[in-house]
């Protein structure tokens, strides 16, 4: 019997939120099995104007995909756009010392990345 794989996306928008559950089992194209759609409330031009109204709408997206997938989201890739959004390129080494390479979430890889300067004209934006 093949593991069950199930991502989700949630689109995060001034007029609506939508929620999509997708099946990508082994060897299968992504399938998608769930969706929920919600009025976005909480939101003008892409701020969070309330937050409460905000959490709810999104909540109300993730049930709704739920309920027509019988998955239970656990985590989820967000996507939020608006002017307030920036980002920036940034390169960096750190070597890798374990045997079978792997990286964890509590390594100095992630440290360094936290210490990025960044300009007090990025922070106040």
């Amino acid at each position: 019997m093949k593991k069950r794989n199930v991502v989700a996306s949630i689109d995060v928008g001034t007029s609506k939120i939508c929620t999509i559950l997708a099946d990508v089992s082994d060897g299968d194209s992504p399938r998608v099995v769930g969706v929920g759609v919600s009025q976005s409330q909480g939101l003008h031009k892409g701020l969070v104007v309330n937050i409460n109204e905000a959490r709810e709408s999104i909540r109300d997206s993730v049930r709704k995909a739920e309920q027509t997938s019988n998955y239970k989201v656990e985590s989820a890739y967000v996507g939020v756009t608006g002017r307030h959004v920036t980002s920036m390129n940034n390169r960096g080494v750190v070597a890798i010392t374990r045997n079978d390479r792997v990286v964890r979430p509590c390594s100095i890889l992630f440290l360094a990345a936290m210490l990025l300067m960044v300009s007090q004209e990025l922070k106040t934006r």
